[in-house]
């Protein structure tokens, strides 16, 4: 099996750079792990941009769209209509979506982002909408746009086929909690992944998939790519303990992920 993977970039106006970095490095040790247990014959990961979306070329060769933690209102600006029609036409036609923070955000029908801030709320229905529901965040306080002053560690619990009965620390930056609409039948999602050890009043979940057509869609609230073995970041130096204890767990859990979405049944 030959893999094409994209990761959505703009510039540092809506992907950071961190976060693409972030998933351009997982996703290629990903492969090589991948590669090594004969599952793929080749694979390539590259970034893409809201003009060589917009062209449509890329649909037949790809396999899977990455959209990665940053800002989601650039892009709602980027890509609203044909941008993201084009992107539920792939997943419908057999491709898969991975949102990674400000991804998972954008893939939901609807956003909630620190709704009583005056300053920095963000609210209102997305187009892509793969899962059935509301992506509400932050969900633990001191989040700051442009540093990570405001990470912290979170610990999250796998349940389901894909990885079951798993507790893994992970990477958390003003990510969201998967909310299910109050009408919606379980059966158009399934939980990949839920917080723990967080306040009562978080009811939603930390990772979640979805179907779409002939597709499959994976949304995360947590920075499951980030590798703290390559962080160099001083600030983020306190978080590289409890996340380390569970690093090969994170890794685990990531590469499952990337095999579901592509198929890969061994």
């Amino acid at each position: 099996m030959d893999v094409k993977v994209l990761v959505y970039t703009d510039n540092n106006q809506g992907a950071s750079e961190d976060c693409v970095s972030w998933a351009v490095n997982a996703l290629s040790q990903c492969f090589e792990s991948i590669k090594q247990k004969g599952c793929c014959a080749s694979y390539a990961v590259e970034r893409t941009t809201a003009p060589q979306l917009l062209d449509g070329d890329w649909k037949q060769s790809t396999n899977l769209i990455v959209m990665p933690g940053g800002r989601d209102l650039p892009y709602v600006e980027a890509l609203a209509g044909r941008g993201n029609h084009m992107i539920r036409e792939f997943v419908s036609s057999g491709g898969s979506y991975l949102g990674l923070c400000a991804g998972g955000y954008y893939g939901s029908s609807e956003v909630e982002f620190e709704k009583d801030d005056p300053v920095m709320s963000v609210c209102g229905a997305r187009e892509l909408g793969f899962f059935p529901g509301k992506a509400r965040g932050t969900i633990l306080p001191g989040f700051q746009y442009e540093n990570h002053e405001g990470a912290h560690p979170v610990l999250i619990k796998t349940s389901g086929p894909i990885v079951p009965s798993l507790d893994v620390n992970v990477y958390y930056n003003g990510g969201c909690e998967f909310v299910p609409g109050p009408d919606q039948p379980g059966n158009l999602y399934s939980v990949i992944a839920s917080y723990q050890g967080l306040h009562s009043c978080i009811t939603g979940h930390a990772i979640v998939g979805c179907s779409h057509g002939n597709g499959r869609v994976v949304l995360t609230g947590v920075h499951l790519e980030v590798d703290v073995a390559t962080v160099t970041d001083l600030n983020l130096t306190r978080l590289i303990s409890p996340i380390e204890q569970t690093e090969p767990s994170r890794k685990v859990l990531f590469e499952a992920i990337i095999k579901y979405l592509l198929g890969i049944e061994k």
